[in-house]
């Protein structure tokens, strides 16, 4: 062989090895390869304690009617997608299809509690609840309650929760009087016929409506249980407007049973999210950490208009299949552990939902900005207590639309970093964060 043959063979003997081994990535989605990233701290707003960690029981997940006749076909609905939300609550009643409902919700999660609205049947019977005079002969309307418990009964679904009347605030035509002892009635009736029957009221609009009573239908209901020693199973009212009042709400209701040596009962927030907020994803993120600090029992994200019949509840187009922004917070946030770790944010609209694993090696956050301000902001996440070397950090960005914005793919992995831990804190950059805008957060120690 001539000496340049072998020359050459060598040459690319040699570039061939080097990029067979250049081409072997070291981990599988590993960037600790990455140089380490030295930024310039911004302005701290939130400080998470890796060091407190508390359990939560599940991870909140429920949905209010959804679909409409033809979609509770699993094959003309995104199931799997479906799946992934891992509901644990679901609330029914609105649609003549409401046992299409339940065993859809049942094929879910075969656990998943369901909460029945009453008065929707009421109206099937009857008309618009407005037009609904149970005062006018109990005698019937206990028959009527006796009659829906056991059609439900012999279609074998298993009511969890008794919600006996919907909004009675503005939907119900009697006076304050009337209604507690349509409430009262309507319990007492239900707990004759099975004494493990858990009856949940009143579902107002919100915490402070008053409706027919002078003082806030809520407090007239909870005097009148207390006074007449009913027991309730639950206390239920809507959330349409500010998530940061919640936990003084839920505070004040429970004062109410403490002063009174009385068993606390369940809180149900049986509707939340209004309107205008409804397709922002901040606000996805923000009830969720509401719900988790006020420590209620059970939620159901509300639907508007067209929405209870199909794209449950704004997650998804009105097709069922393609799934909007907002399904994946709730996606993301259903898949967190159920460890915590202690938040405090000097701003109550930019919030966090921590969580860690077992190894405490891996983290991953929710970070949610609804000031309803302009404006972008620039600021920091500081991750505490936490053994001194680096992380790889990925950030996947939810934009604020304003409008349900259909996102059929799972967000990319926008900005990756590797970023140091000096003096046992990870300090996380946020810069230009928009209003409405949520960012899911991945973050594992590498050294």
């Amino acid at each position: 062989m001539k000496p340049f043959v072998i020359i050459f063979f060598l040459i690319f003997s040699i570039a061939c090895e080097t990029k067979k081994k250049s081409a072997t990535p070291i981990l599988e989605n590993d960037y600790s390869h990455l140089p380490i990233l030295f930024e310039t701290k911004l302005p701290t707003i939130i400080n998470i304690s890796t060091s407190e960690v508390k359990s939560v029981s599940n991870n909140l997940s429920g949905f209010l009617h959804g679909f409409n006749s033809v979609s509770y076909d699993k094959n003309l609905l995104n199931y799997s997608l479906v799946q992934n939300l891992k509901p644990i609550f679901w609330r029914i009643g609105l649609s003549e299809k409401l046992v299409n409902n339940y065993n859809l919700a049942k094929s879910l999660n075969s656990s998943i509690k369901i909460n029945l609205v009453v008065s929707d049947i009421l109206v099937f019977k009857y008309g618009d609840l407005n037009q609904i005079k149970p005062w006018l002969d109990w005698n019937q309307f206990e028959t009527d309650i006796e009659t829906i418990f056991n059609d439900l009964t012999a279609l074998n679904i298993q009511v969890d929760y008794w919600d006996i009347w919907n909004e009675p605030d503005w939907t119900w035509s009697g006076t304050c009087d009337q209604a507690l002892e349509m409430y009262q009635r309507a319990s007492l009736k239900l707990k004759s016929i099975s004494a493990t029957a858990k009856v949940v009221g009143p579902s107002v609009t919100n915490y402070y409506v008053t409706g027919p009573c002078t003082k806030s239908f809520l407090e007239s209901f909870i005097d009148y249980d207390i006074s007449h020693s009913m027991h309730y199973d639950a206390i239920s009212w809507h959330e349409f407007e500010d998530p940061t009042r919640l936990p003084d709400a839920v505070a004040a209701v429970k004062s109410l049973y403490q002063s009174n040596n009385l068993v606390i009962p369940e809180i149900h927030i049986t509707e939340y999210s209004g309107p205008t907020q409804h397709p922002v994803p901040a606000y996805s993120a923000a009830w969720f950490y509401y719900f988790e600090l006020a420590n209620v029992n059970w939620i159901s994200r509300a639907c508007w208009n067209d929405q209870c019949l199909s794209g449950l509840n704004g997650l998804f187009q009105s097709d069922n299949m393609i799934p909007n922004n907002i399904f994946w917070i709730h996606r993301y946030y259903s898949s967190l552990e159920l460890n915590r770790l202690t938040v405090q944010t000097s701003n109550p609209k930019i919030i966090a939902i921590a969580s860690i694993d077992t190894s405490h090696k891996k983290f991953k956050l929710i970070v949610s900005r609804f000031e309803g301000i302009n404006s972008d902001l620039d600021f920091s996440i500081n991750l505490n207590q936490i053994e001194n070397g680096s992380a790889v950090v990925k950030l996947q960005n939810i934009q604020n639309t304003g409008v349900y914005s259909p996102m059929t793919l799972a967000p990319e992995n926008k900005i990756i970093k590797h970023l140091p831990i000096e003096n046992n804190t990870l300090t996380i950059n946020f810069s230009a964060f928009k209003d409405g805008d949520v960012y899911l957060v991945d973050i594992e120690k590498v050294k």
